[in-house]
């Protein structure tokens, strides 16, 4: 079945002087498409005719230029501020309605409608019990002009009750100058010799009859695979057809174009109106020629990937195939040159998910579509800046202060993380100890980040101004080369990341980059010829922000060759043996976006301008001439609901089946999050990995710490002390237990064990009742704002610098947490006693003798005393896990109960203090639990003569059986450690898994919520 381009070009293979025609498409790429046609009929060399689109050959022959967006929107707010005088909105307000406006303008002059006349319908339209306004429009107008709107409400009632308001008045006076401002904006564009879209369809669509052959540029004019009309292309088509110059062709031969079909309806009347040269191939399409699966996948992502998962299959040999598409009967492609297979993008998001997806064998493909440049990288990041800026203040000092979260953002940002590691990582640890809500400016100063954060002091300052969009433009141009600089070796590694900006991403973001760069090369030079004097204070930045978010970036390619994507307008007119259409659900296709505009359908209904309805009827056409020639059509949708997404799919798949009586295959695509498997991890030891714990002074020491992590995990030991990676990677907003615990120590330190001007004490030190009462009484306040300014804040000076943020908050609890302890000693000491506390903090390392196993060991005691003859050896503990009774040495050493290692700790300090100094040979070892202090202690359990088991103090002695016990159980588990014919395994137990960071790692399914 020849496609529509190709019996076009059958009916011009013969044409002599065929240079001298001009053919018109509705879009570049089918005038490519019509080219190489039309060269497939030439066996020598001929002279090709002009391939132009309407825009581009009405362009051709006017004498204005097209202006660009920016050109647009500043020109916009010079007639808008003529037309206002003092009473103009800033530029930063107006910027919102500009897009709105310029919108209705161009719908204006392509309907060739009378500006006056439209715009005079004002006071008639505000009696009107009418809604038509967008929901999101209609919020924007009331937070500018401060009107509330309820859902029983109708826009214009709510306008006309509240029009007194001088705010809401400013609205009404919007409208009543629209006229004016649309008579001053072109006005002001002629001046300058540029032109919009519109009024140059205006004015070409009104001097078509006077224009010579010479001033159209060719003698026959064939225009080609146009939809509906608007009035002045109808204008235009006319002139034309009156001159006797022109053929017109329309692709409506589908059947279903034949019933009601509001489309098919639409484009018939204009092929009535202007009829072509000769009669299209009549189509028989029906289900023995054409086959129409419908297929329902979750996610957008999910589309995109099962689409290129089809595309995949259909280029494998049959016998190749996986066995789940056989039912699908999929038809044989070339995937090095897929030409003859489309896939068709209503939603542009789904780009960068589709792109990600390509299989490797996939060869050529072109893409040509209109990417929103919103939705790229590089605006993402710049949103968050200026949102940075405008939420930025001044310190007492001047200094620019921005708001901990918005730099974060900024630094989280894929694209900055990517190309700036190195400073992200030291800004975010600067950050991160600082523990401050408002991040100075000149924390940035060591780098090429600080090009973001250097602010406008004056946003009345012209050059000010221009000289952010220099810094923007400068660290633009240094993100677009390092991003070009990493994007070989991210492709080559084939490694995809958490933030999707891999190998295949990063030449993409480079290119989003040099359209953002030209988009505010062409805002700088406006801001240089326009004089903005009425901008607030900060909203520059969310101003350059509003304008460039709104271009739209054109994706071309080479459309002869290769796979083809493209967006849905851009399938005018071309024919594939293989379609694949992406979000096909209701509300996408056809699209239910409301139009944001100041003129209502009926008004807009009533000067032939187009309307929803009219903008969706277009829609219906576009869908049924993709589908007419096609063999093979996939309409994929996401099935998926929530977020704003039905789950429904297209209205056009039921009429398909229940008004053309087609048969769909339908078939329920189920992805599942595979989770990836957990991995059995072994490691085998070498003799080397753990000597150091052995040899005569070996560095680093073994610790009890290191005992815990190795009865916990053994692969987790090895991760930490054989390879030293860190465990904890999560950096909290807002005091961690760690950190907690530290202010305590080092709060209670400061009475216990105080240093002797600035230096460590070496003898022991005697606290009575007297002072812990006066501690509580007169220094337990500043002492704990100080070790939190030191500890947390990690300040080195002003430590009585009041606290805020959640340390103010915990305060508090710190000080009932020091008081419990303060309290226990003043109970147990009673009046006039004393504790002499010998030694706090104090780091030791030794040669540990563990039964004839010798091992470097270091430990720090928290506290070390002797109340009256009993020495102490204290653990503070500020959590709740830890479990101060044990019955047996092999609760202590168990690899399944975590919960007495903190005993096993003592025990073994115990054992290190006796070997240090042999005086210290009776000693009790105690947790104090500071969340419960009646559980403090160190109690051992032994059964009575009814099996009932007692607990009592546990005292330390070398000789005592238990420690015996104890020492010859750690003399094995060390053992055990040092033996390089034993590997280091994971453990067995998952429940040590949960509060791990090595998960991830080890692929160990674990409860999230629980880390």
């Amino acid at each position: 079945m020849p496609s529509f381009l190709q019996q076009v070009a059958y009916y011009y293979h013969d044409q002599q002087h065929l240079e001298d025609f001009c053919f018109v498409f509705p879009n570049r790429r089918s005038g490519q498409f019509f080219e190489k046609e039309l060269r497939a009929h030439y066996q020598s060399p001929h002279f090709m005719p002009h391939v132009l689109t309407m825009a581009e050959w009405l362009d051709q022959i006017s004498d204005r230029v097209l202006a660009s967006t920016i050109d647009m929107v500043f020109t916009l707010y010079r007639a808008y501020c003529e037309a206002f005088g003092n009473a103009a909105q800033p530029f930063d307000r107006f910027i919102y309605w500009a897009h709105i406006i310029l919108t209705d303008f161009n719908d204006v002059d392509m309907a060739l409608a009378d500006a006056d006349k439209l715009y005079a319908n004002l006071n008639d339209l505000r009696e009107l019990a009418t809604d038509y306004i967008d929901p999101k429009l209609k919020k924007e107008i009331g937070r500018i002009f401060n009107i509330q709107f309820t859902d029983s409400d109708t826009f214009w009632k709510n306008l006309h009750a509240a029009s007194d308001d001088a705010t809401a008045a400013v609205y009404f006076t919007l409208w009543e100058k629209l006229a004016e401002i649309y008579r001053g904006f072109h006005r002001m564009m002629g001046e300058r010799g540029l032109i919009t879209q519109g009024q140059l369809y205006r004015q070409m669509a009104l001097r078509m009859e006077s224009l010579s052959n010479h001033q159209l540029g060719c003698k026959q004019v064939v225009m080609v695979g146009f939809a509906a009309l608007s009035v002045s292309e109808d204008k235009i088509f006319k002139s034309l057809q009156q001159r006797g110059i022109a053929h017109f062709w329309w692709d409506v031969s589908s059947p279903a174009f034949t019933r009601d079909n509001q489309g098919g309806e639409l484009v018939r009347l204009f092929s009535e109106r202007y009829p072509a040269p000769a009669p299209l191939q009549e189509l028989q399409v029906d289900d023995t020629t054409q086959r129409i699966d419908v297929m329902a996948v979750p996610s957008g992502v999910g589309q995109a990937k099962w689409a290129f998962h089809l595309v995949d299959q259909m280029g494998t040999k049959t016998s190749e195939r996986l066995p789940e598409m056989a039912r699908l009967e999929l038809p044989s492609i070339n995937l090095e040159n897929a030409l003859n297979t489309a896939i068709v993008l209503p939603d542009e998001c789904l780009f960068e998910s589709l792109l990600t997806s390509v299989p490797p064998g996939v060869g050529r493909m072109n893409v040509t579509l209109g990417y929103p440049m919103r939705h790229s990288g590089i605006v993402s990041l710049m949103h968050l800046v200026a949102r940075a800026h405008q939420q930025a203040t001044k310190n007492s000092e001047g200094k620019k202060m921005f708001y901990r979260e918005d730099v974060i953002d900024i630094l989280s940002h894929p694209v900055v993380k990517a190309a700036f590691v190195d400073d992200v990582v030291k800004i975010s640890t600067d950050i991160q100890l600082g523990h401050d809500y408002n991040v100075a400016e000149d924390i940035f100063d060591k780098s090429e980040l600080r090009l973001l954060f250097t602010t406008i002091n004056d946003v009345t300052d012209k050059n000010q101004i221009l000289a952010y969009i220099d810094r923007l433009l400068n660290f633009i141009d240094r993100l677009d080369q390092r991003v070009r600089d990493i994007a070989p070796s991210a492709s080559d590694d084939n490694n995809d990341n958490d933030d999707n900006i891999n190998g295949d991403l990063l030449p993409l973001q480079s290119a989003f980059m040099l359209h953002y760069a030209q988009a505010l090369r062409l805002l700088r030079k406006a801001f240089e010829e326009f004089r903005l004097s009425s901008i607030e204070n900060t909203s520059i930045f969310y101003l350059i922000d509003r304008i460039t978010a709104g271009i739209i970036i054109p994706f071309t390619g080479e459309p002869l060759e290769g796979l083809q994507i493209m967006g849905f307008l851009e399938a005018q007119c071309l024919d594939f043996d293989n379609v694949i259409i992406l979000s096909a659900n209701e509300r996408v296709l056809p699209s239910r976006k409301t139009m944001s505009s100041f003129i209502p359908d009926m008004l807009r209904a009533s000067h032939l301008m187009p309307t929803n309805a009219f903008n969706e009827a277009v829609t219906t056409y576009h869908f049924y001439r993709l589908l007419s020639r096609a063999k093979r059509v996939m309409l994929i949708y996401d099935s998926t609901t929530g977020g704003g997404i039905s789950g429904e799919p297209s209205r056009y798949i039921a009429q398909l089946e229940m008004v053309y009586g087609r048969k769909l295959n339908r078939t329920a695509i189920d992805c599942p999050i595979d989770t990836a498997p957990e991995i059995n991890i072994i490691v085998p030891k070498r003799p080397e990995m753990l000597a150091h714990y052995t040899a005569q002074d070996g560095r680093p020491p073994l610790s009890a710490s290191a005992i815990k992590k190795y009865l916990k995990c053994q692969l987790l030991f090895y991760l930490r002390q054989v390879q030293h990676l860190p465990d904890d990677d999560d950096h909290s907003d807002f005091m961690d237990a760690r950190t907690f615990g530290t202010v305590i120590h080092n709060t209670l330190q400061q009475l216990y064990y105080p240093d002797v001007d600035g230096k460590e004490r070496q003898d022991s030190y005697d606290v009575t009742a007297e002072m812990i009462k006066h501690f509580k009484e007169n220094q337990l306040t500043q002492t704990v704002v100080r070790e939190v300014n030191r500890t947390y804040f990690h300040r080195l000076d002003d430590l009585d610098r009041p606290l805020r943020g959640d340390a103010f908050i915990l305060l508090d609890t710190i000080k009932t947490y020091v008081n419990r302890v303060l309290d226990y000693d003043l109970e147990m000491i009673k009046t006039g006693g004393k504790i002499e506390v010998l030694e706090c903090e104090v780091e030791h390392t030794i040669r540990l003798n563990l039964n004839g196993l010798e091992v470097n060991f270091t430990f720090i005691i928290d506290r070390l005393d002797r109340v009256g003859d009993v020495v102490r050896l204290i653990d503070y503990k500020t959590g709740k896990s830890d479990n101060t009774k044990f019955a047996s040495v092999d609760e202590l050493l168990s690899t399944k109960n975590t919960d007495r290692y903190a005993l096993m700790q003592l025990l073994l300090y115990c054992n290190a203090l006796y070997q240090l100094d042999s005086s210290f040979n009776k000693i009790q070892p105690m947790i104090y639990k500071l969340s419960k202090m009646s559980e403090t202690g160190m109690m051992i359990g032994q059964k009575n003569n009814g099996n009932q088991i007692i607990y009592n103090q546990y005292v330390f002695t070398p000789d005592e059986e238990v420690n015996q016990h104890f020492m010859s159980a750690m003399h094995d588990l060390l053992t055990e450690m040092f033996n390089s014919g034993e590997s280091f395994k994971q453990t067995q137990e998952k429940k040590n898994c949960d509060h791990c960071h090595f998960t991830d790692f080890c692929q160990r399914l674990v409860e999230k919520n629980k880390r």
